[in-house]
C-alpha cells in the first residue's frame, strides 16, 4: 500500500515537473515573441556551421532570415583596402624618386668639383710661372736696366755725322779721338721713349745740317745755301747769322725767332737754356730732371741735376765718377765763366757751379742709327746759362 502511494506521488511529481515546465516554455516562447515584435535581433550561427561548412567571407550578419548572402557594405572594405595600397605605393615611388635625384645630383657635383679641379690646376701653374718670371725681373736692379738700355744707345751711336764743314771753335760738341777709350759707367737717363722706328738719318744737300735740323731752321734741306749769299746754312747757323737772310743776330729774340727755340727757365736750381720750341717739355715732380722730347721719337735732349757730395771740382768729379787716372785734354775745356767736360761721343756734357754745390749733366739721347740733332744740341748746350 504504501509503495503504491509512493509510486502515486512520485507519478504526481513528474506530472507537476512537466507541467512546469510546459510552462517555462510557454512563458520562454512567449517572451521571444515580444522581443522579436520589440525589433529584438537575434544572432544565429553561420549556415553550415554544425556541417563544418562555415564560409568565412561571408559575415553573420549579412545574412538573411533563409540563410542566404544579402547584400551588404562587404565591398567597400576592399575599395579602402585598394586605396590604401594605391596610396602606400604610390609614396614609395615618390620617396624612391627623391632618393634617386639626390644620389645622382649629388655624383654630378662630385664630379663638377673635380673637373673645376682640374681646370684650376693649369691656371695655377701658370701663376707660378708668371711669378717665377716676376721674380727673375724683380732680380734685376734699376741700375742694370739702366746700363743695358745705355750701352745698346752707345752702340747705336759710335758713328757721329760728318761734315763737309768744320764747326767753329766756339762750338761746345768738340770733335773726338777714336783712339780714346769710351767710359763704362752710364750717363743719368730718366726715361726712353720706347716703341720708335728706326730712323735714318740724311743730309741731302751735304752743308753740314741734317735734314731733321733744317726742319727745325725751315732751312732748304737740298740747298747748301739757303738764302744765297755765299755762306752755307751750317756756318750761318754755327756763327749766330740767319741762314734765311741778312744780318747777323744780335739778340736773344732775333736767335729764338730766326731758328725757332724756346728759353727754359729752372727756378729750383736756378739754370735756363735754349731748345727747340717743337720739342715736348717733361719735368719730374722736383724739378731736378727735364727732358725735350723730339716729336719724331728720334731721341731727347736732357738736363739733369745731382749732388756733388765730396765738393769736387768737375774734373776730379768725373775722373773718380768714371775711374780714370787722368781726364784726356780734348774732353776737357774751361774758360772764364765755366769749366766743362764732355764724354767722347760729345753727347753728354758735365759741370758745376761757383760753389761746388752740385753736378749739371746735359745730355743728348738719340734711338736712331747716328744722332738726328748733333748741330742744334751742341747749340742748346752753349746756351746753358747758371744764374
Amino acid at each position: 500500500m504504501e509503495e503504491k502511494d509512493l509510486q502515486t506521488d512520485n507519478n504526481l511529481e513528474k506530472v507537476k515537473i512537466g507541467q512546469i515546465s510546459s510552462l517555462e516554455k510557454e512563458k520562454s516562447m512567449q517572451k521571444l515573441s515580444e522581443n522579436i515584435e520589440s525589433g529584438f535581433k537575434i544572432h544565429s550561427m553561420p549556415s553550415g556551421f554544425r556541417s563544418g561548412q562555415f564560409n568565412s567571407s561571408v559575415h553573420p550578419n549579412d545574412l538573411d532570415s533563409g540563410g542566404s548572402k544579402t547584400s551588404s557594405g562587404g565591398g567597400s572594405h576592399k575599395k579602402v583596402g585598394l586605396i590604401i595600397i594605391s596610396v602606400g605605393v604610390l609614396v614609395l615611388a615618390v620617396l624612391g624618386y627623391f632618393v634617386y635625384a639626390y644620389v645622382f645630383n649629388s655624383d654630378n657635383s662630385n664630379q663638377d668639383s673635380q673637373n673645376i679641379v682640374r681646370e684650376n690646376k693649369p691656371i695655377e701653374q701658370n701663376n707660378k710661372e708668371i711669378v717665377s718670371d716676376n721674380k727673375e725681373l724683380e732680380d734685376v736692379t734699376p741700375e742694370e736696366e739702366i746700363e743695358v738700355e745705355e750701352e745698346v744707345i752707345l752702340e747705336e751711336l759710335e758713328a757721329p755725322t760728318s761734315t763737309d764743314i768744320s764747326p767753329e771753335p766756339g762750338d761746345l760738341a768738340t770733335s773726338t779721338d777714336n783712339d780714346i777709350e769710351s767710359p763704362t759707367s752710364t750717363e743719368p737717363v730718366d726715361e726712353v721713349p720706347t716703341s720708335t722706328p728706326i730712323i735714318v738719318v740724311s743730309d741731302l744737300d751735304g752743308d753740314g745740317l741734317t735734314d731733321l735740323e733744317e726742319a727745325i731752321l725751315n732751312t732748304d734741306s737740298e740747298n747748301v745755301d739757303t738764302d744765297g749769299d755765299s755762306y752755307s746754312d751750317f756756318v750761318e747757323f754755327s756763327n749766330l747769322y740767319n741762314p734765311l737772310g741778312e744780318g747777323s743776330l744780335d739778340s736773344v729774340a732775333k736767335v729764338l725767332n730766326a731758328y725757332n727755340l724756346a728759353d727754359y727757365s729752372n727756378e729750383v736750381y736756378n739754370y735756363s737754356m735754349l731748345y727747340p720750341e717743337a720739342f715736348e717739355v717733361q719735368e719730374t715732380e722736383d724739378k731736378s730732371s727735364v727732358m725735350f722730347i723730339d716729336p719724331t721719337n728720334e731721341g731727347f735732349f736732357q738736363i739733369s741735376v745731382e749732388p756733388n757730395v765730396e765738393g769736387l771740382d768737375i774734373k776730379a768729379w768725373y775722373e773718380k765718377e768714371f775711374e780714370l787716372e787722368e781726364l784726356p785734354v780734348n774732353q776737357y775745356y774751361s774758360d772764364e765763366s765755366r769749366e766743362l767736360v764732355f764724354s767722347p761721343d760729345g753727347l753728354y756734357i758735365y759741370l758745376t757751379d761757383n760753389i761746388q754745390q752740385r753736378i749739371y749733366i746735359i745730355s743728348y739721347v738719340s734711338l736712331a742709327m747716328q744722332p738726328a740733332y748733333p748741330n742744334v744740341f751742341s747749340y742748346c748746350a752753349d746756351s746753358f746759362w747758371l744764374e
